[in-house]
């Protein structure tokens, strides 16, 4: 979640029941947000394990062919759980509320012979701001944003699959296929990552208005995110990074060539832009999508004005998809240079290496690469990991654990999101002449638990009065 917060504290194994509130205290966002992670998971909980990983209400995503023959499907209306998230729908595959379907992930129609989709369920929580929705924003306030919302959001998507994955599939049996068919939708070897804090030589002889023994050097503390940019193994995927989660975004107010004109350029010194920050163009629509393009290069700022100037010029975007410039922190030297799209490139190192790579102020990450015998990993758009570094302790927060040798060495961690969740709806197919037919469904129905009792009952009962 790209939120303007400290940290995350939320932690499952600890088994927290819920957050208790003391007397005189200090409020912090993270109590706050904590409690409601523990109940949303303890409702989602209880969800899954009266339902199963999914299941809804008679009809409810029921994949049925479109009646004019078109490349659409409709999607039958009702709730919906996906691991005990409740989802609810009434539309079509074209016209879904959260998700403009790309061309890549359109029915195609075969030269010849048959085409076989397995058609699911995607579906996960995303971070609105007032950024993304302005009725977040209390204007008695004076225009400052308070909290944001996590919308969840659902996706009915395609994806193109061999005949023999799902030759006689059904809706009794999916359930013990359905592994091998996920790891076609999400590799579940995402990556892991460590975090330190560590002051080189060099920085130590500098004179500073900070410990010279501090490994963390920032005069402030903050939330680094390190988020997945490029997707792909080892080699090709690249990550950016930023010191305040992700969080420092400005909407635009209108395009015009390389020049943008924004609506506010931040808060403060800290929280605005300047000549040779990177920034991502994002949209509605482009969030929806995961998608990944280059970023910009800040060349100018007009301070008076609102305006910066890009090194390139962005595709315009209509108001209604709140489009906006999100900056990331990584900055390029001739030592260690940024990739093309300016982001950073994703390096792996095995898990004893000493090879680490440095953010900023002292912070460093490491990708682990798997172990002999273990899948190769592959990182996803959208994937991130935070590091809450503390001016107080000089240090990065980050867990610890015990390697080969016996030492004390920071845990190699999966991401910390974004989790999807996933579930079969149909088995679909196209001929070569566009007929669509659809051989298996696979939602699962609950059956109401409530039920007229039966007559004989009912006629005792009325004799009884």
């Amino acid at each position: 979640m790209k939120a303007d917060i400290g940290r995350v504290t939320f932690e499952p194994s600890k088994h927290y029941e819920r957050v208790v509130m003391q007397q005189g205290r200090v409020q912090i966002e993270s109590d706050w947000n904590e409690q409601v992670a523990i109940f949303l998971r303890g409702l989602r909980g209880l969800a899954a394990d009266l339902i199963g990983p999914w299941g809804g209400a008679a009809g409810a995503f029921s994949i049925d062919v479109s009646a004019d023959g078109s490349r659409d499907f409709s999607i039958g209306s009702g709730r919906y759980y996906v691991d005990g998230i409740l989802c609810g729908a009434d539309v079509s595959y074209l016209n879904q509320p959260h998700f403009q379907v790309p061309k890549d992930e359109l029915l195609q129609r075969p030269d010849e012979g048959e085409l076989n989709y397995l058609v699911y369920l995607d579906v996960w929580e995303l971070l609105v701001t007032a950024a993304e929705d302005e009725d977040i924003r209390e204007v008695a306030l004076g225009g400052p944003d308070t909290a944001a919302r996590a919308r969840l959001v659902w996706q009915v998507r395609v994806k193109l699959m061999d005949a023999e994955a799902l030759v006689d599939a059904d809706c009794a049996n999916i359930s013990g296929r359905w592994p091998t068919l996920l790891e076609e939708i999400e590799s579940q070897a995402r990556g892991r990552m460590r975090a330190r804090a560590k002051v080189s030589d060099e920085d130590i002889e500098r004179p500073c208005a900070i410990d010279p023994r501090a490994a963390y050097r920032f005069d402030e503390n903050a939330l680094f995110r390190v988020e997945v940019h490029q997707p792909g193994d080892a080699d090709t995927a690249t990550f950016k990074w930023s010191l305040d989660n992700g969080a420092v975004v400005f909407g635009v107010e209108r395009f015009g060539g390389t020049r943008v004109r924004l609506k506010s350029l931040g808060r403060d010194a800290r929280l605005t832009l300047n000549a040779g920050d990177w920034v991502e163009v994002e949209f509605d629509d482009y969030v929806l999508q995961n998608r990944a393009e280059p970023l910009f290069l800040v060349e100018d700022v007009d301070y008076s004005d609102l305006t910066v100037t890009l090194d390139r010029e962005p595709a315009p975007v209509a108001a209604a998809q709140h489009p906006r410039l999100r900056r990331w922190d990584q900055k390029g030297t001739n030592q260690n240079p940024l990739a093309d799209d300016g982001t950073v490139q994703l390096t792996e190192v095995p898990a004893s290496s000493d090879a680490w790579l440095g953010l900023s102020y002292g912070v460093q990450v490491q990708f682990v690469a798997p172990e002999p015998g273990e899948p190769a990993n592959r990182y996803r758009t959208g994937d991130f990991w935070l590091i809450p570094a503390r001016t107080a302790v000089a240090d990065v927060l980050w867990p610890r654990e015990t390697d080969a040798s016996g030492a004390t060495v920071p845990a190699a961690r999966p991401p910390d999101g974004v989790e999807h969740h996933y579930a079969p709806l149909a088995y679909l197919t196209v001929n070569a002449a566009g007929t669509v037919d659809i051989p298996a469904r696979f939602v699962r129905v609950i059956p109401p638990a409530a039920q007229c009792p039966p007559a004989a009952v009912t006629a005792r009962r009325r004799r009884g009065r």
